[in-house]
């Protein structure tokens, strides 16, 4: 009788373990304290906080130097970051896709990489 009860509380311990979180609970859906640098043409930088981004561009032409900058809000469903912003030349809210990859966050003619 005691074997018998050993075995049932083993059994339900192993279904209990089976039972927990999916890998795709686990993940997370935030970029919160992330920083993304690449250079392209000058210094591109994302910033992420918790539900928000801000964008600096700076770069030099010659003797001009320039520096672009931008925010918006991004929704984060692994591997793809969708970052929403107000274009202001055509004064429109725009969305864009990019795909993270290890250290690596890629868009439409662009590569970041992570900072550590």
């Amino acid at each position: 009788m005691k074997h018998l009860l050993l075995s049932a509380v083993a059994l339900m311990g192993m279904a209990f373990t089976m039972s927990g979180c999916s890998s795709d609970e686990e993940k997370t859906n935030t970029l919160n304290g992330t920083v993304w640098v690449g250079e392209k043409n000058g210094t591109h930088t994302i910033k992420f906080a918790e539900k928000t981004f801000t964008y600096d561009y700076v770069y030099q032409d010659g003797n001009y130097k320039g520096h672009d900058k931008n925010s918006g809000t991004y929704e984060y469903q692994p591997p793809v970051v969708r970052l929403t912003s107000l274009d202001k030349e055509t004064n429109k809210m725009v969305t864009n896709s990019a795909k993270i990859e290890g250290d690596k966050l890629t868009g439409d003619g662009f590569v970041l990489h992570r900072q550590k």
